[in-house]
């Protein structure tokens, strides 16, 4: 009985640890479950604040970039008015200085327009110092006294002969230049010397460009207007002084 009884005992101790031991295993797992679904949770955790981190940063790297973008077109329109405020200061400046040398040169033109001598009329008025008989169809007669139109320009380059015009405009042609005194301009040398000093003149330059013709029409001249074309030796020298 008591072998019986400690046989049963030792039975039920052994029972006993085996269901501790059972026991205990199941606290473990319990325990190692729960541990798993914590490790599981900690890294659902860390995963999701690494995508978090990774969101953040792009949304980061994002606004930076904007900002960046920002900055460089701030940077850019502050260039951009700076250049147009230097251009404006430089096309300020260069329209001064267009302005100040405007007005210099107009200042400079009025001085030189004042000093300089007025320019006379294309066209001028002459008078004719002395009768003149056309020989041909391209001449002109002219009566003394007579007066009638010229361009200046060809009186004063004119070498023997120039183009006039009647002041009634009717007819026109060519007339020794030595026979025209333009009015207004008449000398004291050409009123002194009188008509036949100009006459003998243009006599003298005739001759001296169409030769020996000249004689005899000068001859014709002679017997048609008389005395009138003999001119002395001292008012043809006086002449030649007047008109150089």
């Amino acid at each position: 009985q008591v072998r019986d009884d400690g046989a049963a005992t030792m039975l039920q101790g052994s029972v006993r640890r085996r269901n501790a031991r059972q026991e205990l295993s199941q606290r473990r797992e319990a325990r190692d479950d729960g541990m798993a679904t914590l490790l599981q949770g900690a890294e659902r955790r860390r995963r999701a604040k690494l995508e978090m981190n990774e969101r953040r940063q792009k949304r980061d790297d994002g606004a930076a970039t904007i900002l960046q973008a920002s900055e460089r077109r701030r940077t850019a329109r502050l260039d951009m008015q700076r250049r147009r405020k230097e251009r404006d200061e430089q096309a300020v400046t260069r329209l001064q200085a267009a302005l100040r040398g405007r007005t210099g040169r107009v200042e400079a033109r009025k001085i030189k327009d004042a000093q300089k001598p007025k320019e006379p009329p294309a066209r001028c008025e002459c008078r004719a110092i002395s009768s003149f008989t056309a020989q041909n169809d391209n001449e002109m007669s002219l009566n003394k006294n007579e007066r009638v139109y010229c361009d200046r320009k060809d009186l004063d380059d004119a070498d023997g002969w120039l183009l006039a015009k009647k002041v009634d405009g009717t007819k026109d042609g060519y007339v020794p230049c030595g026979y025209l005194q333009i009015v207004g301009e008449e000398s004291e040398d050409y009123t002194e010397l009188g008509d036949d000093s100009y006459r003998d003149d243009f006599s003298a330059q005739k001759s001296e460009t169409y030769g020996d013709d000249f004689s005899k029409e000068k001859s014709n001249e002679d017997e048609t207007y008389g005395d009138d074309f003999v001119a002395d030796e001292a008012p043809q020298e006086e002449s030649d002084e007047a008109l150089a």
